[in-house]
């Protein structure tokens, strides 16, 4: 019988907030609602690409038990072939961008602006419109194939980038645990330092922290599912997050007996 598996420990090593950047740009003189479907339909064929590359590198540290060691072991090769992928996929996009003569901001802009054009030029094309539908089909199939494997794969290496974090504060803790000025001001220096590292991380993950946050609770019947076939991916889950939880217990305790140490008042006369 598989041991009954514990999805709270997913959540528990969860700890960031972003803040997401807001742009403004001009639209595009150069689209017009043809070439907009014609742009969208090549940049979906680049992602059904770049979709089905993920799926096979998720694949293959998800489903043979050596390489997923290996990804626990230093999770770099993973990431750096997800960057290498994110690259190319970012470079096709920004080639068919040029020749339509637009920017991923103007082409994003264009489609707000001119919906109801856009809705009705393919309602009056048939063929553009079941094209356009497909690519879609087939890009959220392969997005949700790779969602739980893939959050997984984040959930470890978030997990042991929080253990490194938090190890780094103890140092700093430990160094500055007389002076509460210095401490409170290097342990905000060492968080954004992690914050920066952390945000990259999620970034190489194409979601955010809100996406992150709400995954188990929009997921959890199939995370169950999948971490019950793969018992390994869970121990290593449950076991990063109970290492997180202990260094973090150390952290806190260390912190409060800096924070509230009582400021020596001027001396007695």
């Amino acid at each position: 019988m598989k041991p009954k598996i514990h999805l709270k420990p997913l959540l528990t090593i969860v700890f960031l907030v972003f803040c997401p950047l807001l742009l403004s740009t001009p639209l595009s003189a150069e689209l017009s609602v043809e070439s907009y479907c014609q742009a969208a339909a090549q940049v979906g064929q680049q992602e059904l690409v770049y979709l089905g590359k993920l799926d096979v590198l998720t694949g293959k540290y998800t489903e043979s038990y050596s390489d997923f060691q290996r990804y626990c072991s230093n999770p770099k090769v993973y990431l750096d072939q997800r960057a290498a992928f994110q690259k190319e996929f970012n470079d096709a996009k920004a080639a068919i961008f040029t020749v339509f003569g637009t920017t991923p901001a103007e082409y994003s802009a264009f489609g707000i602006v001119n919906k109801d054009a856009i809705a009705a030029y393919l309602a009056a094309n048939p063929d553009v419109k079941a094209t356009l539908e497909g690519l879609s089909g087939e890009i959220n199939k392969f997005k949700a194939k790779v969602k739980v494997p893939t959050y997984c794969l984040l959930t470890i290496a978030h997990a042991m980038q929080k253990f490194a974090q938090i190890n780094e504060q103890i140092e700093v803790a430990r160094q500055y645990s007389d002076t509460r000025e210095s401490f409170l001001e290097q342990e905000q220096l060492k968080r954004k330092e992690w914050d920066a590292k952390i945000n990259t991380l999620f970034k190489l993950f194409d979601t955010s922290i809100e996406e992150y946050l709400t995954f188990m609770g929009k997921n959890a019947q199939a995370t169950k599912q999948y971490l019950d076939r793969h018992e390994v991916i869970k121990k290593k889950i449950d076991e990063l997050s109970g290492q997180v939880l202990t260094v973090l217990r150390q952290y806190e305790e260390l912190r409060k007996n800096i924070v509230t140490k009582a400021t020596p008042g001027p001396p007695r006369r």
